[in-house]
């Protein structure tokens, strides 16, 4: 006759528990973060934006619905008749830069977001075009897979620096007119 085996060993309950389990809880929190594609920031519109050709640098300050706080960063693209494309460099977006009142309170609001200055490269001329792309990860998994939103690309004519006196220039939200 075989001895009997202990208690513990016969069932394997206890391997579901360790391993199946905690397995099963990632799973769904993988598949979850894989099903949650929404923007956490819709960008509405420009509300003031101006192109300084003295110093090059583009303002923009967009109306926005935040509808939660995600890190992310900015991919920024500068596209000119004259230089061709340039990326410039990413921004990070740090969620925690607002202190947590301001964070509950904007929360599902429109509103007028920070001013925005973008430096154009010196070797771009013609009509310009600025291209943006936020990319947020909500959950840790995103960072493999971020939601990306989308802006309205804005675009300006170049000024002839020889020819221009002073004051700044409006820029254009949307696609660029031929």
């Amino acid at each position: 006759m075989r001895p009997k085996r202990p208690w513990y060993r016969e069932p394997l309950w206890w391997m579901t528990i360790l391993i199946g389990w905690p397995l099963v809880a990632i799973a769904a929190l993988i598949l979850l973060a894989m099903a949650d594609r929404s923007p956490p920031v819709i960008y509405e519109r420009l509300e003031a934006g101006a192109f300084d050709p003295a110093t090059r640098i583009l303002s923009l300050q967009w109306v926005v619905t935040r509808r939660r706080y995600c890190p992310g960063e900015l991919i920024r693209t500068v596209e000119g008749q004259v230089g061709g494309i340039i990326q410039l460099p990413t921004v990070i977006i740090d969620a925690e830069v607002d202190p947590p009142e301001l964070r509950a309170s904007r929360v599902g609001t429109t509103y007028v977001s920070r001013t925005s200055l973008i430096q154009i490269p010196a070797t771009l001329g013609g009509t310009i075009k600025l291209t943006t792309v936020p990319r947020n990860w909500c959950w840790p998994f995103q960072q493999f897979v971020p939601i990306e939103s989308s802006t309205p690309p804005i675009s300006f004519q170049m000024p002839d620096l020889k020819a221009w006196t002073s004051g700044s220039l409006p820029v254009t939200v949307g696609p660029v007119q031929e």
